[in-house]
C-alpha cells in the first residue's frame, strides 16, 4: 500500500535576535507522523541528518508546543512536511 502524499505547510520562523547576520543557517525540515492520539515531530537538515524529534499529544495544546520547540530549536527557515490524512491531521494544519 502506497503512504499517503506529504503536503508543504510553510511559516516564516520568528526572527532571532542572538544570531549575526554572517552565521550560516540551515534549512530544516519539520516531518510530522499524526496518530489519533499523538503526534510525532522529527527535524532534519537539508542531507537528512536527524536534528531532534518531539512527540505531543494531538491536540492545540500539544500543536502549540510543537511549534514553539521549532522555533526555538531551530531559528533559520522551516518547512513542515504533514501526511495528507486529514481525518488526523485537519487540526494540525488549523493550528500551523
Amino acid at each position: 500500500m502506497a503512504s499517503p502524499p506529504l503536503r508543504c505547510v510553510r511559516r516564516p520562523a520568528q526572527p532571532s535576535h542572538h544570531c549575526p547576520v554572517e552565521e550560516a543557517t540551515i534549512m530544516v525540515v519539520v516531518g510530522a507522523d499524526v496518530h489519533k492520539r499523538s503526534h510525532t515531530f522529527v527535524a532534519v537538515d537539508a542531507v537528512g541528518k536527524q536534528l531532534g524529534q518531539l512527540t505531543v499529544d494531538a491536540t492545540t495544546k500539544g500543536h502549540h508546543k510543537a511549534l514553539a520547540w521549532v522555533r526555538k530549536s531551530f531559528p533559520g527557515e522551516v518547512v513542515w512536511a504533514i501526511e495528507d490524512c486529514r481525518h488526523l491531521s485537519a487540526r494540525l494544519e488549523r493550528d500551523l
